[in-house]
Protein backbone atom coordinates (compact mmCIF):
# COMPACT_ATOMS: atom_id res chain seq x y z
CA UNK A 1 0.00 0.00 0.00
CA UNK A 2 1.15 3.66 -0.65
CA UNK A 3 0.45 6.92 -0.69
CA UNK A 4 -1.31 6.52 2.79
CA UNK A 5 -4.21 9.76 4.28
CA UNK A 6 -6.37 9.71 6.88
CA UNK A 7 -8.97 12.14 6.49
CA UNK A 8 -8.83 15.12 9.60
CA UNK A 9 -5.70 13.29 11.06
CA UNK A 10 -5.01 16.40 13.22
CA UNK A 11 -8.28 17.32 14.88
CA UNK A 12 -9.83 14.70 17.95
CA UNK A 13 -12.74 13.06 16.30
CA UNK A 14 -16.24 11.71 18.73
CA UNK A 15 -17.19 8.60 19.12
CA UNK A 16 -18.98 7.42 15.98
CA UNK A 17 -17.47 10.00 13.59
CA UNK A 18 -16.53 8.88 10.52
CA UNK A 19 -12.58 8.19 9.54
CA UNK A 20 -11.84 7.85 5.88
CA UNK A 21 -8.34 5.85 5.22
CA UNK A 22 -6.75 6.65 1.76
CA UNK A 23 -4.59 4.29 0.34
CA UNK A 24 -3.10 3.01 -3.29
CA UNK A 25 -3.62 -0.46 -3.53
CA UNK A 26 -5.83 -1.92 -0.95
CA UNK A 27 -8.05 -4.87 -1.15
CA UNK A 28 -11.66 -5.94 -0.77
CA UNK A 29 -10.75 -8.28 2.60
CA UNK A 30 -8.66 -5.29 4.02
CA UNK A 31 -9.94 -4.94 7.77
CA UNK A 32 -9.04 -2.00 10.05
CA UNK A 33 -7.52 -2.57 13.23
CA UNK A 34 -7.22 -0.55 16.57
CA UNK A 35 -5.12 0.03 19.42
CA UNK A 36 -6.66 1.77 21.73
CA UNK A 37 -4.90 3.64 24.64
CA UNK A 38 -5.96 6.10 27.12
CA UNK A 39 -4.08 8.01 30.29
CA UNK A 40 -4.89 6.64 33.89
CA UNK A 41 -3.85 9.65 35.89
CA UNK A 42 -3.81 7.90 39.84
CA UNK A 43 -2.20 5.12 39.19
CA UNK A 44 1.63 5.24 38.79
CA UNK A 45 2.60 1.79 38.12
CA UNK A 46 -0.02 1.76 35.21
CA UNK A 47 -0.03 4.76 33.30
CA UNK A 48 -2.11 3.71 30.33
CA UNK A 49 -5.42 1.47 29.98
CA UNK A 50 -5.52 -0.25 26.60
CA UNK A 51 -7.30 -2.26 24.28
CA UNK A 52 -5.69 -4.12 21.39
CA UNK A 53 -6.54 -5.82 17.97
CA UNK A 54 -10.54 -4.12 17.71
CA UNK A 55 -11.76 -4.68 14.80
CA UNK A 56 -13.11 -1.18 13.52
CA UNK A 57 -16.51 -1.04 12.41
CA UNK A 58 -16.58 -0.85 8.64
CA UNK A 59 -19.23 1.94 7.15
CA UNK A 60 -17.97 1.92 3.29
CA UNK A 61 -14.92 0.87 1.53
CA UNK A 62 -14.03 1.03 -2.01
CA UNK A 63 -10.67 -0.01 -3.91
CA UNK A 64 -8.99 3.50 -2.51
CA UNK A 65 -10.42 4.40 0.38
CA UNK A 66 -12.16 2.31 4.11
CA UNK A 67 -14.43 4.10 6.19
CA UNK A 68 -14.85 3.20 9.29
CA UNK A 69 -16.36 4.53 13.02
CA UNK A 70 -14.26 6.22 15.51
CA UNK A 71 -14.85 4.00 18.64
CA UNK A 72 -16.75 4.47 21.54
CA UNK A 73 -17.03 3.97 25.06
CA UNK A 74 -13.43 4.03 26.11
CA UNK A 75 -12.03 7.51 27.74
CA UNK A 76 -10.50 10.30 25.57
CA UNK A 77 -7.51 8.44 24.06
CA UNK A 78 -5.08 7.71 21.63
CA UNK A 79 -6.03 5.15 18.45
CA UNK A 80 -3.67 3.28 16.94
CA UNK A 81 -4.59 2.31 13.28
CA UNK A 82 -3.68 -0.73 11.24
CA UNK A 83 -4.28 -2.58 7.94
CA UNK A 84 -5.15 -5.89 8.43
CA UNK A 85 -4.71 -8.29 5.17
CA UNK A 86 -3.90 -12.16 5.24
CA UNK A 87 -3.06 -12.16 9.14
CA UNK A 88 -0.42 -9.39 8.71
CA UNK A 89 -0.72 -5.88 10.31
CA UNK A 90 0.79 -2.44 8.53
CA UNK A 91 0.95 0.69 10.66
CA UNK A 92 -1.28 3.30 9.28
CA UNK A 93 -0.78 6.50 11.21
CA UNK A 94 -2.89 7.66 14.77
CA UNK A 95 -6.15 9.69 15.46
CA UNK A 96 -7.33 11.06 19.05
CA UNK A 97 -10.55 10.70 19.67
CA UNK A 98 -12.74 12.50 22.67
CA UNK A 99 -14.29 10.49 25.70
CA UNK A 100 -16.47 8.03 24.66
CA UNK A 101 -17.25 6.69 28.17
CA UNK A 102 -21.25 6.11 29.03
CA UNK A 103 -22.43 8.09 31.84
CA UNK A 104 -22.44 6.78 35.41
CA UNK A 105 -26.21 7.18 35.52
CA UNK A 106 -27.90 5.00 33.33
CA UNK A 107 -31.01 6.49 31.48
CA UNK A 108 -34.03 4.86 30.07
CA UNK A 109 -35.79 6.14 26.97
CA UNK A 110 -39.18 4.87 26.04
CA UNK A 111 -41.33 6.25 22.76
CA UNK A 112 -44.79 6.38 23.06
CA UNK A 113 -46.19 6.33 19.87
CA UNK A 114 -49.49 4.30 19.65
CA UNK A 115 -52.84 6.47 19.59
CA UNK A 116 -54.44 3.47 21.07
CA UNK A 117 -53.06 4.79 24.40
CA UNK A 118 -52.96 8.59 23.55
CA UNK A 119 -54.83 10.49 26.29
CA UNK A 120 -53.72 14.29 27.16
CA UNK A 121 -51.50 13.30 29.73
CA UNK A 122 -49.39 10.62 27.67
CA UNK A 123 -48.41 12.45 24.74
CA UNK A 124 -46.93 10.89 21.96
CA UNK A 125 -43.46 11.20 21.62
CA UNK A 126 -39.75 10.25 23.42
CA UNK A 127 -39.10 10.59 27.24
CA UNK A 128 -36.17 9.86 28.97
CA UNK A 129 -36.72 8.15 32.58
CA UNK A 130 -33.75 8.62 35.21
CA UNK A 131 -33.26 5.95 36.97
CA UNK A 132 -32.44 6.89 39.88
CA UNK A 133 -34.87 10.10 40.55
CA UNK A 134 -37.36 8.69 38.19
CA UNK A 135 -38.32 11.80 37.10
CA UNK A 136 -39.73 12.18 33.75
CA UNK A 137 -38.60 14.53 30.94
CA UNK A 138 -39.85 15.06 27.19
CA UNK A 139 -37.33 14.75 24.76
CA UNK A 140 -39.77 14.88 21.42
CA UNK A 141 -43.28 15.11 21.10
CA UNK A 142 -45.04 13.61 18.54
CA UNK A 143 -47.38 16.22 16.29
CA UNK A 144 -50.93 14.73 14.91
CA UNK A 145 -50.33 13.19 12.02
CA UNK A 146 -46.29 12.01 12.83
CA UNK A 147 -45.46 8.58 13.59
CA UNK A 148 -42.10 7.25 14.47
CA UNK A 149 -40.82 3.51 13.87
CA UNK A 150 -37.19 1.96 13.12
CA UNK A 151 -35.46 3.30 15.76
CA UNK A 152 -31.84 2.21 15.86
CA UNK A 153 -28.66 2.84 17.69
CA UNK A 154 -25.73 3.69 16.19
CA UNK A 155 -22.82 1.05 17.54
CA UNK A 156 -20.62 2.93 19.55
CA UNK A 157 -21.64 6.31 19.65
CA UNK A 158 -24.90 6.29 22.17
CA UNK A 159 -27.21 7.87 19.21
CA UNK A 160 -30.80 7.07 18.63
CA UNK A 161 -31.99 7.34 14.74
CA UNK A 162 -35.11 6.41 13.61
CA UNK A 163 -37.82 7.84 11.22
CA UNK A 164 -40.41 9.95 11.61
CA UNK A 165 -43.34 9.99 9.30
CA UNK A 166 -45.84 12.78 8.51
CA UNK A 167 -49.02 12.40 6.47
CA UNK A 168 -47.28 9.71 4.39
CA UNK A 169 -43.77 11.57 4.05
CA UNK A 170 -41.00 10.25 5.75
CA UNK A 171 -37.98 12.07 7.45
CA UNK A 172 -35.27 11.01 8.96
CA UNK A 173 -35.46 11.86 12.72
CA UNK A 174 -32.36 14.08 13.56
CA UNK A 175 -29.69 12.41 15.51
CA UNK A 176 -30.64 13.04 18.91
CA UNK A 177 -27.40 12.04 21.68
CA UNK A 178 -29.08 9.56 23.87
CA UNK A 179 -27.79 7.77 26.37
CA UNK A 180 -29.31 4.33 25.76
CA UNK A 181 -27.25 2.27 29.10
Amino acid sequence: MTNITISDAGKTFNPGDAVTVKADGLQSDDQIILDIYWPIADNPLFPEGYSRYTRAVTTEQTTNSITFLAPGHWPASRVEMFLERAGQLQPLGQISVADGQSPEEPYLYGITNSHAIYTPTVPRGITRIDLVTQEISEVIQFHDGEDFCLAANIPGTNILCGIREKICHRYILPKYHYRMD
